[in-house]
């Protein structure tokens, strides 16, 4: 949840703005990139679990061979000694949205991100949140439906030093005590083998 001091040293970005912002932070990136995500499904048109839910594997294996060339392109713009840590908030039942994304988590994981979960209520603190470098963090707001709405942008300086170190203590305190996506996701070992 986004509190008043932040939005008081934060930018607001439009979403096209947000997306100008994200390429040219990902296109410097040298050490780290922390992401929390906190809800259980998005309002985007998500192929991935509409193709799990309807059985058709082949649609499936197909949308995570296009992730996985996707990741790998961004990530051979980064350096190889960029750290890339995901923590993902859970409630069960999973959603089919989580449901399709353990499977992309297995993906990223194999590409070098650091996976981890927790069912733990605490994590949807800043709800979704972007660090880089532990100089910019972007807030991510999004509606009822999953639809992101706003985005918030904080930059490192004498002001906002002791808010992104908080940020950052907390994220890292959360990641520490949570479950690599392996051992907490149970995926399917006949989907596995097929679609990964």
């Amino acid at each position: 949840m986004i509190n008043n001091e932040l939005l008081h040293y934060a930018k607001h970005l439009t979403l096209r703005e947000y997306g100008d912002a994200f390429n040219k932070c990902w296109l410097s990136l040298k050490q780290c990139f922390r992401k929390t995500e906190t809800l259980q499904s998005y309002g985007v048109d998500d192929e991935a679990s509409i193709a799990l839910v309807n059985k058709d594997y082949d649609k499936f294996k197909e949308i995570l061979a296009e992730f996985r060339k996707y990741i790998d392109m961004d990530n051979r713009l980064l350096t190889s000694s960029v750290s890339q840590k995901r923590l993902r908030y859970v409630k069960k039942p999973l959603s089919n949205y989580l449901r399709s994304e353990c499977y992309v988590y297995r993906v990223l994981s194999e590409l070098g991100q650091e996976v981890k979960v927790s069912e733990d209520k605490n994590i949807t603190k800043y709800d979704d949140m972007l660090i880089f470098d532990d100089q910019t963090i972007f807030f991510l707001i999004f509606n009822n439906d999953g639809e992101m709405q706003e985005v918030f942008q904080l930059e490192r300086n004498f002001q906002t030093g002791h808010i992104i170190d908080e940020a950052i203590c907390w994220f890292d305190e959360n990641f520490n005590k949570s479950q690599s996506s392996e051992e907490y996701f149970e995926l399917d070992k006949q989907i596995e083998e097929w679609v990964l």
